[in-house]
């Protein structure tokens, strides 16, 4: 009996029994997986940041390519491996350190600087870092299409990108998601930050004629050694920007008063001489 996907199946595929196309798919995941590690040792980056970055060009690539599902192997949720020579073309773009979407830094490429910086904080004085969110941008795109949110990430990045100074460090982190190294901004970082929020707040946003409201949230994290440290608590001021914290104020400090908002478009800081979370 042939494979009964209802889904899109190479022609090399269609006559072959559903256990051997399993099997099938199985070993093009595991070979998958193989080359992101391998790839991950080459940048020296953590195969999860390899994998979310991979994650946002293969979407990237689909906008591109939106009417090209022969491209793709899928035997069911979850299961899909895109053939290899677009494997090959979203490595090299990764290795290119440039988001192809927004034009400003990959994941992999901050994470290798960021480090880099880390390794030279006594020459060069210490950062900042600021985790950014694009605010109800799944409404954007729901509202306005895939286009139209493509064209709002690609203007948000230019915003940040013409808001900053030479030696800031920009990147797309995640699908609507920005992040930023601050150099000597310590205990100013945060008026950085609401410098940004006004200026993509006060930017005109118009896609084929039609306005589109746009805000973004941030959180602030100070220096600490521990890279993962600055992670962690930029992403805790985010979710408390977003009116989130409440998920995560357990065991931390926040700004009397504002434990359970519920707004966005606010930027959130760590304010370490009152050890907590603060509104700017």
């Amino acid at each position: 009996m042939g494979i009964e996907t209802g889904r899109y199946v190479p022609e090399e595929y269609k006559n072959m029994k559903k256990e051997s196309y399993e099997e099938k798919m199985q070993a093009e995941r595991e070979a998958f997986d193989s080359r992101m590690s391998d790839l991950a040792a080459e940048l020296n980056v953590d195969k999860d940041v390899l994998i979310q970055t991979y994650a946002i060009e293969e979407d990237t690539m689909r906008h591109e390519h939106p009417d090209e599902p022969t491209s793709i192997y899928e035997a069911g949720p979850g299961s899909r491996v895109l053939e290899k020579s677009l494997q090959n073309a979203i490595f090299e773009r990764i290795k290119g350190g440039t988001d192809s979407l927004t034009g400003i830094n990959n994941r992999v490429a901050f994470d290798q600087e960021a480090e880099r910086r880390r390794g030279e904080v006594k020459e060069r004085g210490e950062f900042s870092m600021i985790m950014i969110d694009i605010d109800k941008f799944k409404k954007i795109n729901d509202t306005y299409g895939h286009q139209a949110g493509d064209y709002v990430l690609k203007e948000v990045a230019d915003v940040l990108r013409n808001s900053m100074r030479k030696d800031d460090l920009p990147a797309r982190y995640g699908g609507e998601e920005f992040i930023i190294i601050a150099p000597n901004a310590n205990g100013k970082a945060d008026e950085f930050a609401e410098r940004l929020r006004r200026a993509v707040e006060q930017t005109k946003f118009e896609y084929e004629g039609q306005e589109i409201k746009v805000t973004i949230s941030a959180g602030v994290s100070p220096y600490y050694e521990n890279f993962k440290q600055m992670k962690t608590t930029s992403d805790m001021g985010l979710y408390l920007a977003k009116g989130e914290g409440e998920k995560l104020t357990k065991g931390i400090k926040v700004e009397s008063g504002h434990e359970k908002e519920e707004t966005r478009n606010q930027v959130w800081f760590f304010d370490t001489k009152a050890n907590t979370f603060r509104k700017k």
